[in-house]
């Protein structure tokens, strides 16, 4: 009669590097943002609300409008305002 043998554990040095790999693939998640506009006479104004996607790209959306962008930077930029991380 044939004897199966226990599974072979795998001990390399491969194990971590494939533990890397799987980690780095694994796609980014969306992050929230606002647009906001510091004055020193009226305080700080709301711009927009935004969400970071995981290609890089942004979209805001605030006050009637939507829009998207090559980056949240892109979108401070062109709205005149500070990007604040939530």
């Amino acid at each position: 009669m044939h004897q199966r043998s226990a599974p072979s554990v795998y001990h390399g040095r491969g194990l971590i590097a494939r533990l890397s790999a799987r980690l780095r693939r694994r796609p980014e998640l969306p992050r929230m943002f606002a647009l906001v506009r510091e004055d020193d006479a009226d305080g700080t104004e709301f711009v927009a609300w935004g969400m970071a996607l995981p290609d890089g790209r942004a979209v805001t959306f605030g006050r009637g409008n939507i829009g998207e962008w090559s980056s949240p930077a892109g979108a401070a930029r062109r709205m005149f305002a500070d990007l604040r991380w939530l």
